[in-house]
């Protein structure tokens, strides 16, 4: 039997695969679920991955990693473990709209682009996914 978090990237490629062509990029949230969950499915559907940070590192200036190339015109899936209590979800999607209405200074900076654009999100664990 695989382990569980072994299970949900499998359940996610399966549930993905019809929504693949909708999005070009992965977002997630620099939580340990996140990570592991929307790398896993970055790297089974081989799209870039961008990860924001829920909290400021000492070691770096930004709060944007980005794996792969990300380009302006970039479509993004959100991906999280659950959506139940939302603090990721709310953190990564307050953060794209505080970069858009400061005209995606931080965005920009990092990725010469405005600001992520999420056309949907996936629960990993309810395997939901839904437009945004």
């Amino acid at each position: 039997m695989p382990e569980p978090l072994t299970e949900i990237n499998i359940n996610a490629w399966d549930d993905l695969q019809v929504h693949s062509k909708e999005y070009d990029a992965i977002v997630t949230a620099g939580d340990m679920h996140g990570v592991a969950i929307g790398a896993a499915i970055s790297a089974l559907m081989n799209k870039p991955l961008m990860i924001v940070c829920t909290k400021a590192h000492k070691c770096c200036v930004s709060h944007i990693v980005m794996i792969g190339e990300i380009t302006p015109d970039m479509r993004f899936l959100y991906v999280d473990d659950m959506f139940k209590f939302g603090a990721s979800k709310r953190h990564v999607f307050g953060y794209a709209k505080r970069a858009a209405r400061r005209r995606g200074r931080v965005f920009r900076y990092m990725t010469q682009s405005e600001p992520c654009n999420i056309v949907a999100t996936y629960e990993a664990m309810t395997r939901t996914y839904k437009e945004v």
